[in-house]
């Protein structure tokens, strides 16, 4: 779902979904797996061209488990603080070679610009918002063990079991000098 910027009153505005198909595709894009439901809150202030979001959502989906390849139920809950700013380069289209580094060179980020979202042709996607606050969220890993997954299979069956020790201990005579 595309929001046209500068419609955003500067007072703010909140707007609240629940499982929209924008959103279930966030979910699933930021899952890899299937977003079967989503209940996303969001509210947003601007200043000027840039925008503040506050977004808090609740998603559940399936995906695979990261340690033992089951599919599991992931419910997560989360809260992030995005900013967003028109994208410099929107809307300039290089028609050489020099134009393309003529705006290259013109469009260089500063340390304080990594935090910041883009935003092009004066449209700021949600679903593209949602995904990245989901992925923020998320645990490095997701496995069978952690709190939030449900699991359809019952316990991880995973590789971190105990490996069953040797009878013979092959370097028992590795310092024996003959």
């Amino acid at each position: 779902m595309l929001l046209h910027v500068l419609k955003i009153p500067e007072i703010g505005v909140s707007y609240e979904y629940s499982s929209p198909k924008w959103a279930l595709r966030a979910a699933s894009t930021a899952l890899d797996g299937e977003g079967i439901r989503a209940e996303v809150h969001y509210e947003l202030e601007r200043y000027g061209r840039r925008v503040i979001m506050q977004l808090k959502y609740d998603v559940q989906g399936y995906t695979i488990c990261s340690r033992c390849n089951q599919r599991i139920l992931v419910s997560m809950t989360g809260e992030e603080s995005l900013a967003f700013d028109e994208d410099p380069g929107s809307g300039q289209q290089p028609k050489s070679e020099k134009d393309l580094n003529r705006i290259s060179h013109e469009d260089e980020i500063e340390m304080e610009d990594l935090d910041i979202g883009w935003y092009q042709n004066g449209k700021l996607s949600l679903e593209d918002a949602l995904c990245e606050a989901i992925v923020l969220g998320m645990p490095m890993r997701i496995y069978c063990a952690l709190p939030i997954v449900k699991s359809e299979q019952g316990d991880c069956q995973s590789f971190d079991q105990e490996i069953p020790k040797t009878s013979k201990n092959l370097f028992a005579n590795f310092l024996k000098i003959e």
